[in-house]
């Protein structure tokens, strides 16, 4: 991280600097070791005894280790407003394009709708539902059937004359 030689050129109170120089060691350690919300922190505290632009960008740098684009991104565009001469803008704006798209790739599909709410009907189940009815239809239709049966069967056995046709006699 080159935000420590930048710090140390700004001019600032003794104290001052002392203090963000020793929060600054601080969050580089923890940087190093992937301890990045507590660098992040460190930064901060730094960035609060001499507000150096880089300590920005390193904040940035913590965010997007942590999978926050949108944090990292917020944090690199206030880098570049407070160094808007800053010899790596270019680089910083194709970090802030990739995070960008990273950001809109891990936003994720919204729900989908809720189902509809479904009335239960209160009363007791419609006649055609219950099991009865069918068994009852279903035997009338056998029995219905059984007797058609029958009959034509047993027509055979119809004495002459009922069986047949009627004849009208003609006027």
């Amino acid at each position: 991280m080159f935000a420590l030689a930048l710090l140390l050129a700004v001019a600032g109170a003794p104290d001052d600097l002392a203090k963000a120089r020793a929060h600054f060691e601080v969050a580089e350690r923890h940087y190093q070791i992937g301890r990045f919300e507590e660098a992040i922190g460190e930064y901060t505290a730094a960035y609060d005894a001499s507000p150096h632009p880089a300590l920005l960008f390193n904040i940035a740098q913590c965010h997007r280790n942590l999978g926050r684009p949108g944090r990292a991104i917020y944090f690199l565009q206030q880098y570049l407003e407070r160094a808007p001469d800053a010899a790596d803008r270019p680089a910083v704006e194709d970090l802030i394009e990739r995070l960008e798209d990273e950001r809109l790739r891990a936003t994720p599909l919204p729900p989908p709708p809720a189902p509809l709410a479904t009335v239960t009907p209160t009363g007791p189940p419609p006649l055609y539902e219950r099991w009865w009815f069918w068994t009852i239809v279903g035997v009338a239709v056998v029995a219905a059937a059984g007797g058609t049966a029958i009959a034509v069967s047993s027509r055979d056995n119809v004495p002459p004359g009922l069986g047949d046709p009627i004849r009208v006699p003609p006027p």
